[in-house]
């Protein structure tokens, strides 16, 4: 979507939370009608509409770049690589969501040894690979 990758292209873009109809306008070279056309609610929709993007595009690198592992001999093939990604990508935002509620990274490394553990095939008791 032409309107996606101007927003998330630029790094100057507004705040996401800041953004307003007009930027996204600017940007894009839309008009307001073609916005609501495509966001009826308005710019309550846009901020949402960005993320889903975003996180689709980073479950993308991560599948592939699974996919490339698997390639050249590091990952087995047996792993569906989509699936995986996608796990890795929510074991991240979760983790990332309880560091800035608490201030603590012990869960998001716990989650980031534990999904590298499973992509290298090792067993839970391998040693840490992440750490402060």
């Amino acid at each position: 979507m032409r309107w996606s990758r101007c927003l998330t292209a630029s790094r100057t873009r507004p705040r996401l939370f800041s953004l307003r109809l007009e930027d996204v306008m600017d940007r894009t070279a839309t008009s307001k009608s073609q916005l609501f056309h495509y966001f009826p609610g308005g710019k309550e929709e846009l901020p949402l509409a960005v993320a889903r993007e975003l996180l689709r595009h980073w479950q993308d690198q991560l599948a592939a770049g699974i996919r490339r592992m698997q390639d050249i001999g590091e990952v087995t093939p047996e792993l569906d690589a989509d699936r995986e990604a996608a796990a890795l990508l929510a074991s991240i935002q979760g983790g990332v969501m309880i560091f800035m509620t608490t201030g603590s990274l012990e869960r998001l490394e716990a989650a980031l040894n534990q999904s590298i553990t499973h992509l290298r095939g090792m067993s839970a008791e391998a040693p840490s690979v992440v750490s402060a």
